[in-house]
């Protein structure tokens, strides 16, 4: 079986992006291949988003922003895009986007138009205020007028994680709140699952 691989992009590749990576790796360790780049990559990672990582044991010390290499990108299996900036990138073609898959199988999804991917997790980010309408063909469960939850994955499904949902934020928003442990949490919960 071959090692997973993911790239993380953001914009400048000195912050988010590589915050994402340096948590990923501290969580799968070798068990996933970890990189992050960015569409126009500043001139050096951000000071303050290094400091914040060296909290939880994880150093950026000799990371440097890098721009997108194509190559890199199309042997990738995920590529994860962070911020408006990267949607913006992934608009102008810059990056390719998945389409929305139509239902979730035993170890990937169906896609709209009928093919069949596998996927090995799906990690699904909500604002305040979900829209989920687009997530009933998935048959996901449910309970009072929402997906029913185990911790951060939808009950039953350990591999469909939502970020910024749930009861755990109260009527507070998860932005309030701060997702930062939440998605280190649900690293370490993928990493424990698919591995």
């Amino acid at each position: 079986m071959s090692t997973p691989s993911v790239l993380f992009v953001c914009v400048k590749n000195g912050g988010k992006s590589q915050m994402a990576a340096g948590l990923m790796r501290k969580a799968a360790g070798d068990d996933v291949e970890v990189h992050s780049a960015g569409t126009a990559p500043g001139n050096a990672v951000n000071a303050l988003s290094a400091e914040t990582l060296l909290e939880v044991g994880v150093d950026l010390t000799g990371e440097h922003p890098k721009r997108v290499d194509p190559d890199l990108l199309a042997r990738m299996d995920y590529v994860i895009t962070l911020g408006t900036e990267a949607r913006d990138a992934r608009d102008r073609g810059a990056l390719r986007a998945r389409t929305m898959f139509a239902a979730l199988t035993t170890d990937g999804v169906v896609t709209d138009d009928g093919g069949v991917e596998r996927i090995d997790a799906v990690v699904w980010c909500t604002g305040f205020r979900p829209a989920l309408r687009h997530l009933r063909p998935l048959h996901l469960p449910t309970a009072d007028g929402g997906i029913a939850m185990d911790g951060l994955h939808a009950a039953g499904e350990p591999t469909m994680v939502f970020l910024g949902y749930g009861d755990w934020t109260g009527p507070a928003s998860a932005t309030l709140i701060g997702v930062g442990r939440t998605a280190r949490y649900a690293v370490e919960h993928l990493t424990s699952t698919l591995t």
